[in-house]
């Protein structure tokens, strides 16, 4: 029996996508073409290279054979231990389809008659942040992760102890400076860098920074960064730097529920106004949403499909409104791009991770409740997508006060650890929330924003009530336990 390599899972499945996208596009298409169209170009120019418009589906079939062909080959290839000859007969077959599908798709333009597009041409302008952003880091992450061995920036569960660690083997850390440093450059390229975006680019690369100093420090006994690895210097101090850049360039909630405006009342400090109230919603919102999604960052794969689908949700609800400004379509490229960048991560931490986000990962935070203060909708709107890790951190930090314990301190209380408690895998429970958090996302984009306090209302009411049962279920087994070993 042969075994299929991963290599070979990943070529099969780049090139159904691209069969599927030939024959799809294909279909929707077919009724515009011209009744002849030009297909035979190896003949002389003119009506030797026209052919009907049905001879098309040429294209798709011999793509179609051409990769079962050079599947077959690929595997006869491994069989016979023949080195390189499936690597090269897979990326042969990809290259040939690539070929193809440009073929089809330029027939397709220049024999039809005129269609309308299928996407709104809005939202075709976000996929290349998206893809440069995910390119740069797929590509950029193998790099830093020979960085971080070489400077022993790695978590060794034999070695570093952390009451909610899962890892079951070394993992480099500073996934989350990948990030940030793939989404600043992507960034200066396809947006005009205002001072708001510009002060969005300062505390990302700030919290980025302040993480991978605390990662130093709690992978190297002797650093001499041993303050940054202090939550709570972090947490009233470092963290705090990072969102005044944010509060400085004018970034702030104004109002809750489009109601109580929260700017009535201004002071004047040197060149700025600041609004106090809206000053210390926004300050709080910025520095919680950072914690919170650090909480769901304790599994492999986890947090990339969090921040991932929380940034395209993002994106999409900065351009849902009528009059899109310039300005509109700028955070929604951002959002773009800090979703091709996390996605990016995905392949290198998920389980058994290679990397972890680390404690930059704060900077996706920071990213994520910055801009959805910029999308244009309400900010609830915005965060429904992230129910599940706001709930789970409310709670975790709720039963850690009664129980006189440190809200920041590490524990196996969150949401993934009940899960693996009632015999879930890792892989699994990532899963579990890329689906809930994809699932809340489209509640998110298909919510009224005159109903939106409702539905957020609904859910954490539905939400909370299967937590706190998972959580009330855990702590009742771990009572009946400790009774059972007296």
């Amino acid at each position: 029996m042969i075994k299929v390599s991963k290599q070979f899972i990943e070529f099969g499945f780049v090139n159904a996508a691209i069969l599927a996208a030939m024959v799809v596009y294909l279909i929707l298409r077919f009724g515009y073409l011209n009744e002849q169209i030009p297909l035979w170009y190896t003949l002389p120019w003119g009506q030797d290279q026209l052919a009907v418009k049905s001879s098309i589906f040429v294209i798709p079939i011999v793509a179609i054979l051409i990769t079962i062909g050079g599947f077959v080959a690929a595997m006869i290839s491994k069989k016979e231990f023949m080195q390189y000859a499936q690597e090269g007969a897979l990326t042969t077959v990809t290259g040939i389809n690539l070929i193809l599908g440009v073929s089809l798709l330029r027939i397709i333009l220049i024999a039809s008659k005129p269609f309308p597009p299928l996407v709104d041409p809005t939202y075709l302008k976000l996929v290349m942040p998206f893809l440069i952003g995910f390119l740069l880091v797929y590509v950029a992450t193998p790099v830093f992760i020979r960085f971080a061995k070489k400077h022993s920036i790695v978590t060794d569960p034999q070695i570093h102890q952390h009451p909610g660690m899962l890892l079951e083997k070394p993992s480099a850390r500073g996934g989350g400076v990948v990030f940030t440093a793939a989404f600043v450059l992507t960034s200066i390229i396809f947006v005009v860098v205002s001072k708001e975006i510009a002060a969005i680019l300062f505390a990302a690369l700030t919290a980025a920074l302040i993480g991978l100093f605390d990662d130093i420090a709690n992978t190297n006994p002797r650093s001499r960064l041993k303050l940054f690895g202090n939550p709570v210097f972090r947490l009233l101090v470092l963290q705090p730097i990072a969102v005044s850049f944010v509060i400085f360039a004018g970034i702030r909630i104004n109002a809750i529920a489009g109601s109580f405006v929260l700017n009535s009342f201004i002071v004047n400090a040197g060149s700025v106004a600041l609004a106090p109230i809206s000053v210390a919603i926004t300050f709080l919102w910025v520095l919680w949403v950072i914690n919170m999604l650090s909480f769901s960052n304790g599994v492999d794969g986890q947090y990339s499909g969090i921040v991932g689908i929380a940034f395209i949700v993002v994106a999409l609800l900065s351009i849902r409104f009528a009059g899109l400004t310039p300005a509109q379509l700028d955070i929604a490229r951002l959002a773009a791009v800090a979703a091709g960048a996390s996605i990016g991560l995905t392949k290198y931490t998920w389980h058994p991770s290679q990397i972890m986000w680390g404690f930059s990962a704060t900077a996706a935070g920071m990213i994520l409740a910055t801009l959805s203060i910029l999308t244009g909708a309400k900010v609830a709107t915005a965060m429904i997508v992230l129910l599940i890790p706001f709930l789970d951190a409310v709670i975790t930090v709720f039963k850690r006060i009664v129980q006189k314990k440190p809200p920041w301190q590490g524990d196996k209380g969150h949401l993934h650890h009940l899960l693996l408690e009632r015999g879930w895998s890792i892989k699994k429970i990532a899963g579990f929330y890329w689906v809930s958090t994809a699932i809340l996302g489209i509640v998110a984009l298909i919510a009224s924003e005159k109903h939106v306090l409702l539905v957020v209302l609904i859910l954490t009411g539905g939400v909370a009530f299967i937590l706190i049962s998972l959580n009330l279920q855990s702590m009742l087994r771990k009572q009946a336990q400790q009774l059972l070993e007296k």
